[in-house]
Parts: structure tokens; C-alpha cells; sequence
């Protein structure tokens, strides 16, 4: 998925344990992996711009421009611009919601992520489908600690019982390629049950994710590989991108 920012700071798209630990060891690789405290005064604005709503208050975020740019390269290179005017430090995100942007912040500041603690809870299949939407805004952002936190998370709620977010098949088959981690764990998951879904609600799957499901579980029933075994031995490595 290719990822275009603007002068004017507009990020646009083309078409576990449940949150990451974080390092407490000395050595100087893991102290580089930790924000500077030393420049608390300064904040910046990420603007969350979802689709068919309208802007307010509430999709404006305040975060400070040292951890932000800490952990994301792309908001380092917008923010410290040297011919950007301090007032206008304002960095949209189109197609963003304000729940997603909450749980970015969230693992900005605790490397955690709980999508229990931001303010409209979502329930059943949508808390997996906001985990998707943060994987992906994470990979425009360029932070693969996140994308693999949030891997761990999908997982987690997998292995509790919670739904597939499969109202998000769509959306990931259209922007990313087979190969896609996020693309692979979800077609994986859907292999390892969901039984008369796929009939109950056909059109939450695309066509090639039905071809491919179907390679893979032809390739699983020759290995003598079982749904259960597809369901409880998921090697999360699999499925996490490289991290600096």
C-alpha cells in the first residue's frame, strides 16, 4: 500500500500477550529505543480524518513531538522541518478514526495495546477490526513495533474466542499483496473455523481470499494438518515484520 504526505502534513492511502513488552536492558541499542525526555515542552497535533465525518474537537490529538517522533520516521521527518511554521504543526490522517488514533497514542506512550482503555469500546468483531485499521495506519507511519503488537493482539483475541474480523477481509485483500503478514494471519485464522459463516455472509469474502483459502486448506488436510492444530499452534513470528 502506497503511502503520499503533503506539504501540509495530509497522510493519504492507496488501494499475545496482548500489547508488546518493553526492553528494560542498558545496552546502548535498547536506550536508543526509548523516547528523550529531555524536550517535554514541545506538543504536536495528529488530526484523525475519518471517512463520511464530519471534523471536531474529538479528532484532534495532542502528543509530544519527542515520542512522536521517536517512534515513527515518517511524523520525524514532517515535524522537523525546519521551514514549518510552530503553528501549524499539525500532521491528518485521512481515513483515520479518532479510536484508532487513541490506540496509537496509547502504545506511544505505554507500548501497550488495550482496546479497553479508549473511550468508545468497541464490541465483538469491531475490536478486531480497529486492531486491523492500527496495523495498517502503523505501516504508513513506518513503526513495525506496533504492526507486531498489534499481531500479538489479533491473536489474543483470536485464542479468547473473539470473532475474525472478517468485515475487514475486504478492505486488506484490496490494499495489500499476498505476501502481507496482516493478509496472511487473517486469511489463517478464517482457515482454522468459521464454519457456516462462510455461507452465512458470503459477501465478506473476496474472491481471492476464498481462492487461497482454498490452496490452504488443501495443502493442510495432504499434511494431515487439523483445524484445531491450525487454531492452536500459530507461530506469531510468522506473521511480524522486520524491526529496526
Amino acid at each position: 500500500m502506497a503511502t503520499t504526505i503533503s506539504g501540509s502534513g495530509v497522510l493519504t492511502q492507496s488501494p499475545s500477550p496482548s500489547a508488546s513488552t518493553v526492553d528494560t536492558s542498558t545496552n546502548n541499542e535498547d536506550v536508543d529505543r526509548d523516547p528523550n525526555f529531555s524536550n517535554m515542552d514541545e506538543v504536536v497535533t495528529l488530526i484523525a480524518e475519518p471517512h463520511h465525518r464530519e471534523l471536531d474537537t474529538k479528532n484532534k490529538f495532542m502528543v509530544h513531538k519527542s515520542f512522536a517522533c521517536h517512534y515513527s520516521p515518517v511524523l520525524k521527518d514532517f515535524f522537523d522541518n525546519e521551514n514549518m511554521n510552530r503553528r501549524f504543526r499539525k500532521y491528518h490522517l485521512h481515513g483515520t478514526s479518532s479510536n484508532t488514533v487513541q490506540l496509537l497514542l496509547q502504545w506511544i506512550y505505554t507500548q501497550k495495546v488495550d482496546i479497553r482503555k479508549i473511550s468508545e469500546q468497541p464490541e465483538g468483531e469491531v475490536k478486531s477490526q480497529s486492531l486491523v485499521f492500527l496495523w495498517v495506519l502503523a505501516e504508513k507511519l513506518q513503526i513495525p513495533r506496533l504492526q507486531n503488537a498489534v499481531i500479538r493482539e489479533l491473536q489474543a483475541l483470536r485464542d479468547r474466542g473473539e470473532p475474525v474480523p472478517t468485515l475487514s477481509l475486504k478492505y486488506v485483500y484490496e490494499g495489500f499483496p499476498p505476501a502481507n503478514p496482516l493478509r496472511r494471519l487473517l486469511l489463517h485464522q478464517c482457515a482454522g473455523g468459521l464454519s457456516e459463516w462462510y455461507t452465512h455472509s458470503p459477501e465478506q469474502f473476496p474472491k481471492d481470499m476464498l481462492l487461497e483459502l482454498t490452496v490452504y486448506l488443501s495443502e493442510a488436510v495432504q499434511s494431515g494438518t487439523s483445524a484445531k492444530d491450525m487454531r492452536e499452534n500459530t507461530n506469531l513470528s510468522d506473521y511480524f515484520v522486520p524491526e529496526a
